[in-house]
Protein backbone atom coordinates (compact mmCIF):
# COMPACT_ATOMS: atom_id res chain seq x y z
CA UNK A 1 0.00 0.00 0.00
CA UNK A 2 0.96 3.67 -0.15
CA UNK A 3 2.50 3.89 3.31
CA UNK A 4 4.86 0.98 2.57
CA UNK A 5 6.29 2.61 -0.54
CA UNK A 6 6.68 5.93 1.30
CA UNK A 7 8.35 4.20 4.27
CA UNK A 8 10.87 2.52 1.97
CA UNK A 9 11.62 5.81 0.24
CA UNK A 10 11.80 8.15 3.24
CA UNK A 11 12.17 6.40 6.62
CA UNK A 12 15.71 6.24 8.03
CA UNK A 13 16.92 8.91 5.59
CA UNK A 14 16.25 11.95 7.77
CA UNK A 15 15.96 12.21 11.54
CA UNK A 16 13.11 14.70 11.18
CA UNK A 17 10.83 12.65 8.90
CA UNK A 18 8.70 9.65 9.80
CA UNK A 19 6.21 7.80 7.60
CA UNK A 20 3.75 5.85 9.69
CA UNK A 21 0.64 3.77 9.01
CA UNK A 22 -1.71 5.14 11.65
CA UNK A 23 -4.45 2.71 10.66
CA UNK A 24 -7.21 3.06 13.22
CA UNK A 25 -4.92 3.93 16.15
CA UNK A 26 -6.62 7.28 16.71
CA UNK A 27 -5.54 8.75 20.04
CA UNK A 28 -2.61 6.34 20.29
CA UNK A 29 -0.95 8.54 17.66
CA UNK A 30 -0.72 11.54 20.00
CA UNK A 31 2.92 10.83 20.85
CA UNK A 32 3.84 11.04 17.18
CA UNK A 33 1.84 14.22 16.75
CA UNK A 34 3.61 15.78 19.73
CA UNK A 35 6.92 15.00 18.00
CA UNK A 36 5.85 16.55 14.67
CA UNK A 37 6.25 20.16 13.57
CA UNK A 38 4.27 19.36 10.43
CA UNK A 39 1.68 16.65 9.93
CA UNK A 40 0.56 15.16 6.62
CA UNK A 41 -2.42 12.80 6.72
CA UNK A 42 -3.40 10.57 3.79
CA UNK A 43 -6.60 8.54 3.78
CA UNK A 44 -9.41 7.22 1.63
CA UNK A 45 -12.42 9.51 1.47
CA UNK A 46 -15.92 9.52 0.05
CA UNK A 47 -16.76 12.83 -1.59
CA UNK A 48 -18.74 11.55 -4.60
CA UNK A 49 -15.94 12.13 -7.09
CA UNK A 50 -14.25 9.89 -9.64
CA UNK A 51 -12.31 7.07 -7.88
CA UNK A 52 -8.64 8.01 -7.68
CA UNK A 53 -9.33 11.75 -7.39
CA UNK A 54 -7.00 13.38 -4.86
CA UNK A 55 -8.01 16.42 -2.81
CA UNK A 56 -5.78 18.50 -0.55
CA UNK A 57 -7.19 20.16 2.56
CA UNK A 58 -5.35 22.45 4.94
CA UNK A 59 -6.02 24.40 8.13
CA UNK A 60 -9.62 24.90 9.16
CA UNK A 61 -10.85 23.09 6.04
CA UNK A 62 -9.66 19.81 7.59
CA UNK A 63 -11.83 20.24 10.68
CA UNK A 64 -14.86 21.24 8.61
CA UNK A 65 -14.36 18.31 6.23
CA UNK A 66 -14.25 15.77 9.06
CA UNK A 67 -17.68 16.97 10.17
CA UNK A 68 -19.01 15.39 6.95
CA UNK A 69 -17.66 11.90 7.71
CA UNK A 70 -15.48 11.70 4.62
CA UNK A 71 -13.06 9.06 5.79
CA UNK A 72 -13.30 5.54 7.19
CA UNK A 73 -10.91 6.70 9.93
CA UNK A 74 -12.47 10.14 10.24
CA UNK A 75 -13.68 9.87 13.83
CA UNK A 76 -10.26 8.79 15.01
CA UNK A 77 -8.55 11.63 13.15
CA UNK A 78 -11.08 14.21 14.29
CA UNK A 79 -10.67 13.15 17.93
CA UNK A 80 -6.90 12.94 17.59
CA UNK A 81 -6.54 16.45 16.14
CA UNK A 82 -8.95 17.99 18.65
CA UNK A 83 -7.16 16.35 21.58
CA UNK A 84 -3.76 17.44 20.24
CA UNK A 85 -5.08 21.00 20.03
CA UNK A 86 -6.55 20.91 23.54
CA UNK A 87 -3.23 19.82 25.06
CA UNK A 88 -1.25 22.30 22.95
CA UNK A 89 0.36 19.65 20.75
CA UNK A 90 -1.37 20.15 17.37
CA UNK A 91 1.32 20.88 14.78
CA UNK A 92 1.36 24.36 13.30
CA UNK A 93 0.92 22.90 9.82
CA UNK A 94 -1.54 20.07 9.10
CA UNK A 95 -2.33 18.91 5.57
CA UNK A 96 -4.80 16.18 4.61
CA UNK A 97 -4.67 14.39 1.26
CA UNK A 98 -7.88 12.50 0.60
CA UNK A 99 -8.07 9.94 -2.17
CA UNK A 100 -11.55 9.14 -3.47
CA UNK A 101 -11.90 5.39 -3.22
CA UNK A 102 -14.14 3.21 -5.33
CA UNK A 103 -15.63 2.01 -2.05
CA UNK A 104 -15.15 3.00 1.60
CA UNK A 105 -15.57 -0.63 2.70
CA UNK A 106 -12.69 -1.96 4.79
CA UNK A 107 -10.38 -3.78 2.39
CA UNK A 108 -6.67 -4.55 2.29
CA UNK A 109 -6.33 -3.86 -1.45
CA UNK A 110 -6.58 -0.59 -3.33
CA UNK A 111 -8.88 -0.38 -6.34
CA UNK A 112 -7.25 0.12 -9.74
CA UNK A 113 -8.22 3.82 -10.06
CA UNK A 114 -6.69 4.56 -6.67
CA UNK A 115 -3.47 2.68 -7.50
CA UNK A 116 -2.97 5.01 -10.47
Amino acid sequence: MLHRSLQKKYNNIQDDLLVLDGGTLGLDLLGYIEWADRLVLVDAIDIDMEPGTVVKLEGDDIDVAFENKLSAHQMGMKDMLLTAELIGQRPEEVVFYGIQSATIQMDMEMSEPVKK
